[in-house]
């Protein structure tokens, strides 16, 4: 099996504010990964990620509001 590298890789995760979602962003932004995390609740997100996350690797993080059963959210992310 082929290993591959995801430092650097710009990676999208939906349903991260909580259980499998948050824990593969966790994962994706210990690997150096450009996440963008996207939730429907932003600011309990933002409070777990700041206290999961070293500060160095926050730079790579976006968090954005989204609902996906709304077409409009997914239309603008």
């Amino acid at each position: 099996m082929t290993k591959f590298l995801l430092k650097g890789k710009n990676c999208l995760v939906v349903g991260a504010g909580s259980g499998l979602g948050y824990e593969l962003a966790l994962n994706l932004i210990r690997l150096d990964c450009k996440v963008i995390l996207a939730s429907r609740n932003i600011e309990y997100l933002k409070q777990q990620i700041n206290k999961d996350t070293p500060i160095k690797l926050q730079e790579n993080i976006f968090v954005r509001r989204v609902d996906v059963t709304k077409p409009k959210d997914i239309k603008e992310l």
